[in-house]
């Protein structure tokens, strides 16, 4: 009697068993934002009229499929201008998905093209057109001459510097840092014109690429914008520097 009864139990949890049916398959999310030709993907912002990358480009090919010459060695970076090349800040990859790639501005100038398809690399008219949203007055917009010795620091009094800056990645003070642009400028550092890396933690700075070699940079000690072009200065155009892209 006992044995039936259990047997009969445990038919009935079999065949309980069998009847559930399976759980729905969890459809897997689209995926957000702008693609490179690599299948990086990238948030983005419209800020006065303008969209925006929020992220630095991490890209390793040009939009035809050739590959962007990834250099490591001080000497070779040194000896390669004015020729294409990028790199990670001291040729550490794990910083790359945060931080994005430093590029040569040749790279960012070739008709190949290095942003997405209908993007292209900031250029001197789409950074004034953001700083001026973001309160820079007009008659500091084209600045590059005080305090000198070439470039200047805009947009101070207005913090438009800190609206850029993230409150992550920067070494203290990082004055005036609020990111209330949504821009999450982070302190990615440069790669001078000799190959060595400097900055990480207290700049960050961008090619703007028409007319060409024109930078901006945010630094830890400042609520503006420096704007200024390595030909201006001692040094020559062969630096390595983060790219935002924004839409055409």
């Amino acid at each position: 009697m006992r044995a039936s009864l259990l047997f009969g139990i445990a038919v009935l949890l079999a065949s309980c068993t069998k009847d559930t049916p399976d759980p729905a398959p969890t459809p897997t999310p689209t995926p957000q934002g702008v693609a490179d030709i690599d299948g990086n993907r990238y948030d983005t912002l419209t800020i006065g009229g303008l969209t925006w990358f929020t992220e630095n480009l991490r890209v390793r090919r040009f939009r035809n499929g050739d590959s962007i010459p990834y250099v490591t060695d001080n000497a070779e970076w040194d000896a390669n201008h004015p020729a294409p090349e990028c790199c990670a800040y001291q040729n550490d990859a794990a910083l790359v998905p945060v931080h994005g790639l430093l590029y040569a501005v040749s790279v960012l100038q070739d008709a190949r093209g290095v942003c997405p398809e209908g993007w292209h690399p900031s250029t001197d008219a789409d950074w004034k057109d953001l700083e001026a949203h973001l309160g820079m007055p007009a008659s500091q917009l084209d600045s590059v001459t005080t305090p000198g010795p070439y470039g200047a620091w805009r947009g101070g009094a207005q913090n438009v510097g800190g609206k850029l800056k993230a409150g992550t990645s920067w070494d203290g003070p990082n004055v005036g840092a609020d990111n209330s642009s949504g821009f999450t400028a982070l302190a990615s550092g440069q790669r001078n014109n000799f190959g060595l890396f400097t900055g990480m933690g207290e700049v960050a700075a961008f090619w703007s690429i028409t007319p060409g070699g024109w930078v901006r940079m945010l630094s830890y000690q400042e609520p503006g914008v420096f704007r200024f072009n390595h030909d201006m200065g001692s040094d020559q155009p062969g630096y390595g520097h983060s790219c935002r892209c924004v839409k055409d």
